[in-house]
């Protein structure tokens, strides 16, 4: 299984930054990426501009450690298998996310990194922001 695993600081508080990564049914919001989502109970489905779909199911929302844990059930991305976790901690004057995707097969994280990347680098932009 390969582990994709991104961290930044943030120069927000952790309350800040986990308001709105804990607000699922908004990841629209902070992922300009996808451009529309919907929630169903626990279940995510997120709709790209090129008009690609996923669905996840979130797994756990954690207020308390204010980590987020969801998994992609069906994307346009051949993967066997997907589970995720974003998590905020205080550091410093501000906040860190890390957030950590576990996927099959091996070979996906070379077609997927590249798009992770992109994400995390909207996901920091948009959550730094006043």
């Amino acid at each position: 299984m390969a582990t994709l695993y991104r961290t930044a600081h943030l120069p927000v508080s952790p309350a800040t930054a986990w308001k709105r990564i804990a607000d699922v049914g908004k990841v629209h919001e902070i992922l300009p990426a996808i451009v529309a989502c919907s929630l169903d109970g626990d279940r995510r489905s997120c709709t790209f501009a090129d008009g690609g779909v996923l669905h996840e199911r979130m797994i756990s929302i954690d207020d308390g450690l204010m980590r987020l844990a969801y998994a992609i059930t069906e994307s346009p991305f051949a993967l066997e298998f997907h589970s995720a976790a974003m998590q905020v901690v205080a550091d410093g004057a501000g906040s860190r996310i890390l957030w950590t995707t576990d996927v099959k097969p091996d070979a996906a994280e070379a077609g997927l990194a590249p798009v992770f990347d992109q994400f995390f680098a909207q996901l920091t932009e948009r959550l730094g922001a006043p």
